[in-house]
């Protein structure tokens, strides 16, 4: 394995890991909502997914990089793969159910947070 590619790959890791990304915006929200164990979960499947690019950019980024024959399909079933998930996404009805979830807890950094307002009324959290 080549030096540069390894640094390249580990320095990748690292700024995967350690940005404010949507990933760890993300972890942060569920940690402070639901705790660390309930998130765990989450954390796990972040980690095997990030892995598993690695593992498939290692394994056919250079047949890629190399062989326009290989890159050139790919590239156009990303764009419609994007394109049909943007069409999926605007041609959404919203749904709304109730799904008996546990109210989020309090946070002890934010304790003078005592209402909210929404769109018809302000309630109250005794």
């Amino acid at each position: 394995m080549d030096l540069a590619w390894l640094a390249g790959l580990v320095g990748f890791a690292f700024a995967m890991s350690a940005t404010p990304g949507p990933n760890n915006t993300m972890v942060a929200a569920s940690g402070a909502t639901y705790g660390m164990a309930r998130s765990m979960p989450l954390m796990s499947g972040i980690a095997f997914g990030v892995a598993a690019i690695m593992l498939a950019v290692a394994a056919f980024g250079s047949a890629v990089v190399t062989h326009p024959m290989v890159g050139a399909p790919l590239k156009w079933i990303g764009v419609v793969y994007l394109l049909w998930l943007a069409w999926k996404v605007a041609s959404a009805e919203p749904q709304i159910k109730d799904s008996g979830r546990r109210k989020p807890r309090k946070s002890p950094l934010f304790p003078s947070r005592k209402a909210r307002c929404s769109s018809s009324s302000i309630q109250s959290y005794g």
